[in-house]
C-alpha cells in the first residue's frame, strides 16, 4: 500500500508540474508570511515630520469633510499632524480608519493606517470602508485600465466611471430611485453612507 501510495504521489506531481507545484506552496507555506508583510507597519519607522508630508499630500485627505462632521478647523497640515498624532481618526467618508485598524489588526496610528491603504492596502485588495470594495469597483471602472492611482483615489475624484464600489451597492439602482441625488450630483454611494442608509434608502 505504501509503494502505490508513493506511486500515486509521484503521478500527481508529474501531472501538476513545477509551476502548479510552486503556486500550492505559495498558497499554503507562504500565504500567513505575504499576510503579515502586507499588514506590517513599515511607517512606525518614518519621522513624523515625514508622515506629516506625504498625509497632506494625500488624495484622501478632506478636510472639509472632517469639519464637519467632527467640527475640526484647519487645513491639510493640521489634519495630517492630527492623525499622525492620533488625536483624530476621520480622514474623508469612504476611509474609515478606526474600522480599517479593527478589521485588519493593524497596530498603527490613524496618520500610519491612512498610509498602509493609500500606498498599500488598496492595491491588495483591502476595504478602507465597510461599503467600498476596491476590487468590486476595479471590476466595474468603465475603463479598466492599468494604473498606479489608488482605486479610492479614482473612484472619490470621478465616480461616474464606475458601476458598482461594493458588490451590494448598485449606483444606477441608487440614483433611478433616489431623484434628489441623482438632480444634485452628489457622490451616491457617499450620499447612502451619510444619510441613505439612516433613511433607509436602499442600496440596491
Amino acid at each position: 500500500q505504501q509503494d502505490v501510495r508513493r506511486r500515486m504521489g509521484r503521478s500527481q506531481v508529474d501531472q501538476e508540474g513545477p509551476g502548479m507545484i510552486i503556486d500550492r506552496l505559495k498558497r499554503s507555506r507562504f500565504r500567513n508570511v505575504l499576510r503579515g508583510l502586507a499588514l506590517s507597519n513599515p511607517w512606525r519607522v518614518l519621522p513624523d515630520a515625514l508622515k506629516i508630508r506625504l498625509i497632506a499630500s494625500s488624495p484622501l485627505l478632506d478636510p472639509e469633510w472632517v469639519g464637519q462632521v467632527a467640527g475640526f478647523q484647519g487645513g491639510r497640515r493640521e489634519l495630517a499632524e492630527a492623525l499622525v498624532g492620533d488625536s483624530l481618526s476621520l480622514a474623508s467618508p469612504l476611509l474609515g480608519l478606526d474600522w480599517y485598524r479593527s478589521r485588519y489588526g493593524l497596530d498603527a496610528t490613524a496618520g500610519e493606517a491612512l498610509l498602509h491603504y493609500w500606498l498599500v492596502g488598496d492595491y491588495i485588495g483591502l476595504r478602507p470602508h465597510p461599503w467600498f470594495d476596491p476590487v468590486a469597483a476595479r471590476l466595474s471602472s468603465a475603463r479598466r485600465r492599468p494604473t498606479l492611482k489608488a482605486v479610492l483615489v479614482q473612484y472619490l475624484s470621478n465616480w461616474r466611471e464606475f458601476n458598482a464600489p461594493h458588490a451590494l451597492f448598485d449606483q444606477a439602482f441608487y440614483l433611478a430611485h433616489n431623484g434628489d441625488v441623482r438632480e444634485s450630483g452628489f457622490n451616491p454611494l457617499i450620499h447612502f453612507v451619510l444619510y441613505g442608509e439612516q433613511e433607509g434608502r436602499r442600496p440596491n
